[in-house]
């Protein structure tokens, strides 16, 4: 599994309603194991998007089936259909205005957070028993824990 670390925030300055930063990273192996946190492409070691105000402004018509998760919902996982490709316009981290062409993980990270900022969590996209199967899966964990 592959996914992403983001941070998403709102702020203050009257120009800036919504952003996020994303680093594609590796989240853990296909052992269920947590690694460290490690750049998914030897291209993108370095790359971290902060995105201000994005906004999606085209999506591929070909469509990728990825496995995400989110920390909103610890441990749980789901395929999530989604455009392949999207054309993104935002303001960069010193407040120029930019586009990218995200690709592939890229652009499932980039459409997973900007739905983040819309209210839309994974689970949102799955059918009504494996939402509710999440959900009872949550709630069950949430009872168990010991609040101090």
């Amino acid at each position: 599994l592959i996914g992403v670390f983001a941070m998403i925030a709102s702020s203050s300055h009257a120009q800036i309603d919504r952003w996020f930063t994303v680093q594609p990273i590796q989240i853990r192996d296909d052992f269920g194991m947590n690694p460290a946190p490690m750049p998914i492409f030897q291209a993108e070691t370095e790359k971290i998007y902060a995105l201000f105000n994005p906004q999606i402004k085209l999506y591929s018509k070909k469509k990728i089936i990825l496995e995400e998760g989110c920390l909103s919902l610890p441990k749980q996982y789901a395929e999530i259909e989604r455009p392949e490709n999207c054309h993104i316009k935002y303001i960069d981290y010193h407040g120029e205005a930019k586009e990218i062409e995200a690709k592939g993980m890229l652009s499932t990270c980039i459409q997973h957070e900007i739905d983040h900022l819309e209210g839309i969590l994974f689970i949102d996209y799955l059918s009504k028993l494996k939402k509710s199967m999440i959900i009872k899966k949550l709630s069950k964990i949430k009872s168990n824990r010991i609040i101090v």
